[in-house]
């Protein structure tokens, strides 16, 4: 607590004055000095002879409430951005698939209500899985044949080779238009397949124009599911279907 005779008291809170009083609302004190250090600020407070300054020292606390609240948001967007690198090394062993299929379902972004986040200490492989059903049962129902396909993404690479059958089902109509590795997320849900699944060269040509709804590729990959799927087992930490004898 500073009191500054007659007129002005202000009580002060980590640097910055929250409080300003008319002195005639409190004792008076006298102070013979000619000014104060507020505590926490290189900036003198002069002692106060007249009310008329009174603004000057409204101006003196605004200002030192925007610095304090510009100090707690970057100390804030600090912490955030150290947490967020800190999960994003805590997810590395889910490799470069699992997190583009995090990426392109806005799961690895803190502004998003699905942000995936596992504590520290957790099994990612399984928070993984968990997260993967959970993207599942929010957005798999989206009408276009995309929110389908990509949703069904992060199941398949969790080791639900149920869903396998997703992908070949909801292929476009026709090539998504893509820029100089601009769209990558559109044609994730191809990649990851022909990526993860043991199947022939011949079928694992990612070409957009042989990935078609109708095409000769999906009535092949279905065919080659229908005939492979019991045989294929997953590897969680290579991230791929190995084929068992």
């Amino acid at each position: 607590m500073v009191l500054f005779p007659p007129l002005i008291h202000f009580t002060i809170a980590e640097g910055a004055i929250i409080e300003v009083i008319h002195a005639s609302e409190i004792p008076a004190l006298a102070i013979d000095k000619e000014s104060l250090l507020v505590p926490g600020c290189s900036v003198k407070c002069v002692h106060m002879l007249s009310f008329q300054k009174l603004h000057m020292m409204k101006s003196l606390s605004n200002w030192l409430e925007r610095r304090r609240l510009r100090n707690l948001e970057l100390q804030a967007k600090e912490s955030a951005k150290a947490l967020k690198l800190q999960i994003e090394k805590r997810i590395l062993p889910l490799g470069y698939l699992r997190m583009l299929s995090l990426a392109c379902t806005s799961s690895d972004s803190p502004r998003s209500d699905h942000y995936f986040a596992p504590p520290e200490g957790a099994d990612v492989f399984a928070a993984c899985r968990n997260h993967a059903m959970l993207l599942w049962e929010r957005f798999h129902d989206q009408p276009d044949p995309w929110h389908a396909a990509i949703c069904s993404v992060p199941r398949l690479l969790s080791g639900d080779l149920a869903i396998a059958d997703m992908i070949p089902d909801h292929l476009p109509e026709r090539p998504y238009v893509t820029d100089h590795g601009a769209g990558f997320c559109l044609v994730l849900p191809v990649r990851a397949t022909a990526a993860v699944l043991p199947m022939p060269e011949t079928l694992k040509d990612q070409a957009q124009w042989t990935w078609l709804a109708g095409s000769l590729r999906q009535a092949d990959v279905r065919a080659w599911l229908n005939e492979h799927r019991h045989q294929l087992q997953w590897d969680d930490k290579e991230g791929i279907y190995r084929a068992m004898s």
